[in-house]
């Protein structure tokens, strides 16, 4: 799995979490931890990308609460990209 294909695919569960439902928290987030853990044992995931999937996992939280930057609209390609890029930025400021 590319960095490229994880925020997306991170951008993708953040847009379908309810923020105000624990379930769906839950939820997200085991989902979440469970693709890590599979680009992890599966050793088709760069170094890069699994840094980003901790440091996801340990900004969840956070990242549900601020869904509204980096959630994905339908349609809105450029907007969902900039939301990526932000996305990514959050996660490694440093890239």
């Amino acid at each position: 799995m590319s960095s490229a294909d994880f925020i997306k695919l991170l951008q993708n569960i953040i847009t379908m979490v309810n923020p105000k439902d624990a379930n769906s928290v839950a939820l997200a987030k085991i989902a979440l931890q469970s693709i890590m853990n599979l680009a992890i044992n599966s050793d088709k995931a760069d170094g890069m990308t699994i840094e980003l999937m901790y440091n996801a996992d340990h900004l969840f939280e956070i990242l549900i609460r601020q869904k509204s930057d980096f959630a994905g609209k339908p349609g809105k390609y450029m907007e969902n990209e900039q939301k990526r890029r932000r996305l990514m930025m959050r996660l490694m400021p440093g890239c």
